[in-house]
């Protein structure tokens, strides 16, 4: 049976802190556009007159993490590391703990979910050591999102638990917000699919009363992605059209290439295949820019189905084996076994059984 490569399992991660400026990665050689961002221009202009101090820490922290937003992580994840430097020579454990908490964000986004791991366990390290219950649920709840990215769906689901727990004892709407988006996401990787709606469905209209864009846009984008995998295509697509036209009103890049790439889904699920094809290589485009392996995995398995649905086996086998070297590359054993898979029914759709029998 051919599988439909599953789209960039993306989460939210919430980053503010209570008692400090909100966390953002930065860049000190970034080259920003004025398209980017007003306020990671204003940053760096700061950062100009700065002396090493905590509060340029705080200032390295909350570019970082305007530049992540905007999908610039290299550029974002320079910024966290002199953060992390700059807080360590100064001994500002806060300051540490939330540069290595965008560190882990920023490895999340590029697919290296042992160092992201490993960044947010020092973090959450950190802040019990100052006994910060906040601190320690948003280091908790992106421990969730790496294990679910990783599919270990029992130790997402145990961190994520455990986030929602400190965010309720600490009346944290916005966290708590969150973690029950990320619990539906949970639950949707884990194909309970009904679950998955009741938890996004509760964390939209928190999310809305917060007027947080962002976090509307990814839960309604997850919440269309769950109905198209319960094949109601009109609701699937009217969710993501939703998150996308607030993905391009708040210029956030790497969310408006998971939002092509849903509708991609949304339209092969249709077998309007000429649609599903131009959606994907607008995401593709995207992926390649911001150098999100994972993304472009996904993609190039899509676009090798789609391409077979059309009987261009050629393009079709070169999606596909491209998917598969990325997927190796990151070490996703799922996308893996479904670039195999996909091969195999390439294969098996040309009549070459002696090959299909060869990629088993």
């Amino acid at each position: 049976m051919a599988h439909t490569f599953p789209c960039c399992k993306k989460l939210l991660s919430w980053r503010a802190v209570a008692g400090t400026v909100p966390l953002i990665l930065l860049l000190l050689h970034a080259d920003i556009s004025p398209a980017q961002s007003n306020t990671a221009d204003s940053l760096l202009r700061l950062l100009k007159t700065m002396p090493d101090d905590k509060a340029k820490v705080n200032t390295l922290n909350r570019l970082s993490d305007e530049l992540e937003t905007l999908g610039n992580y290299d550029s974002s994840l320079s910024c966290a590391n002199r953060a992390d430097e700059l807080a360590e020579e100064t001994g500002y454990t806060r300051g540490q703990a939330d540069a290595l908490r965008n560190i882990g964000i920023i490895y999340d986004d590029k697919g290296d979910y042992p160092q992201a791991l490993a960044s947010h366990l020092k973090a959450l390290k950190m802040n019990e050591s100052l006994n910060d219950l906040n601190g320690e649920a948003h280091n908790y709840q992106n421990i969730g999102n790496t294990y679910l990215l990783q599919e270990n769906y029992a130790k997402a689901l145990e961190n994520e638990l455990t986030a929602l727990a400190r965010f309720e004892e600490t009346h944290n709407d916005r966290g708590r917000a969150s973690v029950l988006s990320n619990i539906g996401s949970l639950y949707y990787n884990s194909q309970n699919l009904t679950k998955a709606l009741e938890y996004m469905l509760k964390a939209l209209p928190v999310l809305q009363k917060l007027g947080d864009k962002n976090g509307i846009a990814a839960t309604m984008g997850n919440i269309g992605l769950t109905y198209m995998q319960k094949a109601d295509f009109a609701k699937g697509l009217d969710y993501t059209l939703k998150a996308l036209a607030i993905n391009q009103e708040t210029v956030n890049s790497n969310a408006i290439a998971e939002n092509y790439s849903n509708i991609g889904l949304i339209y092969d699920g249709l077998n309007h295949d000429a649609l599903a094809v131009d959606y994907n290589n607008m995401a593709l485009q995207l992926y390649r820019g911001l150098g999100d392996k994972n993304g472009m995995a996904n993609t190039y398995g899509n676009l090798g189905i789609v391409e077979r649905k059309l009987k261009n086996f050629n393009k079709s086998e070169l999606f596909l084996d491209s998917a598969l070297t990325l997927a190796k590359n990151i070490g996703d054993n799922q996308l893996i076994q479904y670039a195999y898979e996909e091969l195999c029914t390439l294969d098996s759709a040309k009549n070459d059984f002696r090959t299909a029998l060869l990629d088993f």
